[in-house]
């Protein structure tokens, strides 16, 4: 484990190094890891002139320690009450932005000031921090900060937006409330951090859980950690360091031992999602009927959920997660569907305010953003696995919210940055299905830009957002080429005619209002080859009628006759009574055909 140890004075640093090396000495702490610590200290100076050159100095130093391993950063002293970027406080205001932008670290702290002329609710809050970030905690089990699982960031978020100072720049930020945690227990890697990251773009804080001794600290029966509200649990799971029988949902009659009782504090969360791949062994059968027995006893909020999924959407829709979270905002009274409550994302409209102090995202926030997005965009070119993948959907959606679409220019490249990991991380995962749902993607692209482009000027946002949009789409169909996904690469293509023909009704108004039936149609047709042959067979039906209505000819010759037409592109034999219908009739054909048997080998040739 690589530690870093920053402090304002070199007393500071000292003081850090002896800490550590007591908790090394001590007998009774678990120390796995312990011997592997290598430690770098940095000295920040204690008068800060330029906070935002510091913030960039120690932001390039993390980046070149992220590039050969995990980072653990080990500060002297905070004030977490303190924790503000928004205010001009030095030191503190550093740490809180060094924190936002790196949601990866492990941040661990020597000394937990404010404790003078602190009110009740204040210690208590202090004492709390102090358990879950003081540096005592440097060896126990180590939980994936990506994901904000203890609370770090939402507290910094907290801080800003509960300070009269600031409230005003801080109001819209997104929460993720103290207790609304979600758990990922697997033992593939992959799938923890898909589950955990859909958990954690939906409004829970989230753990990756893919050890034993993760699962024992957080849901053995003495655990102190807070009782999870959302869980994913696979069923058969086996960890490398765990013992047999934690596939016995409920208890094994041979030992009476189970992950009921092993991990009791997971029956207590108010959502389980059980997973597996459907795999029956022999010799398992009374395991199987234990199993289907606890499953049938569950609460309604509890569901069984077969590997593979159809993408990060249709997780949280089969999990039945997307009808069954819902919250009122109480200032608002706007009630918010598929999130975890109190996650206010988008923010509401009435944050779209004229007055000078909310016209633009705060500088310090603009600060952290631009640093998560250019990681994010240092990570493009080189993902090669679903969990690099997810940690760029995480610096993305971070950004993202931060921005809150104030600074519509940065916060449309930040929503592009987190559509494209998410995709690039379904596309990289066998787990899951080659055919990707992406209706529910869609919208969530059109509502976000459309919140991101109300803050142009009036005359500009309906093409802004169109441009947008199609911006973002165009990047998601270069992902799903390059992946061979033909399918969700013409839905995408499918979406980006219809912003095509809005942008050019917009711009060109005259020459585009005369042209736009014939657009729609024609993109009607390439929608799909059922379209464009029912569309074929309405004009046999049509051309048929002309027939028979203009001339004597029954019904079935007047059917042969628009067939031939149509389909051989050739006149009747002359004399001909009808050639309008006829030169209509070839015409459609060479046109309906022309494009049917081009975009047919277009297809074919892709598939």
């Amino acid at each position: 484990m690589r530690a870093i140890l920053i402090g304002r004075n070199k007393d500071e640093l000292a003081s850090l190094e002896r800490s550590i090396t007591e908790l090394l000495a001590d007998p009774l702490r678990d120390r796995i890891g312990a011997c592997e610590l290598v430690t770098r200290c940095i000295l920040v100076p204690e008068s800060l002139d330029d906070p935002r050159r510091c913030f960039n100095e120690l932001s390039g130093m993390f980046r070149d320690f992220l590039r050969s391993d995990h980072v653990t950063v080990i500060a002297y002293g905070v004030r977490p009450l303190c924790l503000n970027p928004l205010l001009d406080l030095g030191w503190d205001s550093i740490v809180a932005m060094l924190i936002l932008a790196f949601p990866e670290i492990r941040w661990f702290f020597g000394v937990i000031r404010g404790y003078a002329g602190a009110g009740e609710i204040e210690r208590k809050q202090l004492e709390s921090f102090r358990t879950i970030h003081g540096v005592a905690n440097l060896f126990e089990v180590q939980l994936d900060p990506t994901f904000d699982g203890t609370g770090l960031r939402d507290w910094i978020r907290h801080c800003a937006a509960a300070n009269q100072l600031t409230s005003g720049d801080a109001e819209y930020l997104a929460r993720r409330k103290e207790g609304v945690i979600a758990c990922s227990v697997d033992d593939e890697t992959p799938y923890t951090y898909l589950q955990a990251y859909a958990a954690y773009r939906f409004g829970f804080r989230a753990i990756t859980v893919n050890s034993a001794r993760s699962a024992d600290y957080l849901f053995g029966p003495k655990s102190r950690f807070p009782v999870p509200l959302l869980t994913f649990e696979d069923i058969y799971v086996n960890f490398p360091d765990g013992s047999s029988g934690m596939s016995w949902l409920g208890v094994n009659p041979l030992n009476n031992r189970g992950r009921n009782t092993r991990w009791p504090r997971l029956s207590q969360a108010s959502h389980r999602i059980f997973v597996t791949s459907g795999h029956r062994s022999r010799g398992e059968r009374d395991k199987w009927t234990s199993n289907r027995d606890y499953l049938a006893q569950q609460r309604d909020d509890s569901c069984l959920l077969y590997k593979p999924y159809a993408g990060i959407f249709r997780l949280w829709q089969e999990s039945g997660l997307r009808k069954k979270l819902r919250w009122y905002e109480g200032s608002t009274g706007r009630l918010h569907r598929g999130v975890a409550d109190g996650f206010n994302w988008p923010p509401s409209s009435r944050s779209i305010r004229g007055d000078e102090q909310s016209h633009s995202s705060p500088g310090v926030f603009l600060a952290v953003a631009e640093s998560l997005i250019g990681r994010a965009e240092e990570l493009l070119p080189n993902v090669r696995s679903v969990m690099e993948a997810i940690h760029g959907a995480v610096f993305a959606t971070d950004a993202l919210e931060l921005l809150g679409g104030r600074t519509p220019t940065v916060a449309i490249q930040a929503l592009q940055l987190k559509h494209h990991f998410e995709v690039v991380a379904e596309c990289k995962f066998a787990g899951v299905e080659h055919h990707i749902q992406l209706e529910e993607r869609f919208t969530e692209i059109e509502r976000d830009v459309t919140l991101i482009c109300g803050w142009f000027g009036r005359a500009q946002q309906t093409t802004a957002a169109a441009n947008a949009e199609l911006r973002i789409l165009v990047d998601l169909l270069r992902v799903f080429r390059e992946a061979a996904l033909f399918d969700e690469e013409q839905a995408c293509m499918r979406r980006a005619r219809t912003l095509h023909r809005q942008v050019s009704l917009q711009r060109r108004r005259l020459f585009a209002a005369i042209a736009f039936p014939f657009r729609w149609y024609l993109d009607f047709l390439l929608g799909s080859i059922p379209r464009f042959l029912g569309a074929i067979g309405v004009w046999l039906l049509v051309l048929t009628c002309l027939y028979s209505a203009s001339s004597s000819l029954s019904i079935a010759n007047a059917f042969h006759t628009a067939f031939v037409s149509f389909l051989a592109i050739e006149p009747p034999a002359p004399p001909d009574p009808n050639v309008a219908v006829s030169m209509l009739a070839m015409v459609l054909g060479a046109t309906h055909l022309g494009i049917f048997i081009s975009h047919l080998y277009s297809l074919m040739a892709r598939k």
